[in-house]
């Protein structure tokens, strides 16, 4: 196997160090429920887990935001979220990882994406996902952009991350597309 230079690594890496990137996308909230199985359910035949700790990571575009932070770079983060106890739980965690979320929008009508993962003796047992996948339009769909725009104007890259959630509908992808590069932006994509 052929490993990568250290040195060579560490020159990437320092490229980061305060480099501004828009991230626009699909922001989710990873929950994980953590416990044991020690009996069958008697109504089903399905492991009964027992509950002996919960967590939460920053999933979809936010996790994108996050791996950046890490490597020195300042995501600036643009997406949606509902207007519930979940989004609070999601800014609080961009709060705690230092992430600016002043552009990320509220839609009443959405609920905010949240993937459960129930793991029991470090097995993952199921998944449950709460979302609204539709594709955001009308006036959020405005809205999204002008906030892409506003960030645009500090960034050196952008990246879209796109997460099949909806808020990176067709007409807003070739929006910040061509503004980015009309900007001389570096423009990547994370799709799922």
């Amino acid at each position: 196997m052929n490993h990568p230079d250290p040195s060579r690594l560490n020159q990437i890496l320092n490229r980061f160090a305060d480099r501004r990137v828009v991230v626009i996308g699909d922001l989710i909230l990873d929950e994980f429920v953590w416990g044991r199985v020690r009996r069958i359910s008697p109504e089903a035949p399905v492991p009964v887990v027992e509950i002996t700790r919960e967590s939460v990571l920053l999933g979809g575009a936010a996790n994108v935001a996050v791996n950046l932070a890490v490597m020195g770079a300042r995501p600036l983060l643009v997406g949606v979220v509902g207007r519930d106890a979940d989004a609070a739980r999601l800014a609080e965690q961009l709060a705690v990882r230092g992430i600016d979320g002043g552009t990320v929008l509220e839609d009443p009508s959405r609920r905010t994406s949240v993937k459960t993962r129930i793991i029991a003796h470090q097995q993952q047992v199921c998944r449950t996902d709460r979302e609204s996948r539709g594709p955001v339009g009308g006036e959020l769909s405005e809205r999204l952009a002008g906030a892409f725009l506003e960030r645009l104007q500090e960034a050196d890259a952008v990246i879209l991350s796109d997460y099949g959630k909806g808020v990176l509908a067709d007409g807003l992808i070739q929006k910040c597309v061509e503004a980015a590069r009309g900007r001389g932006c570096f423009v990547a994509v994370d799709p799922q």
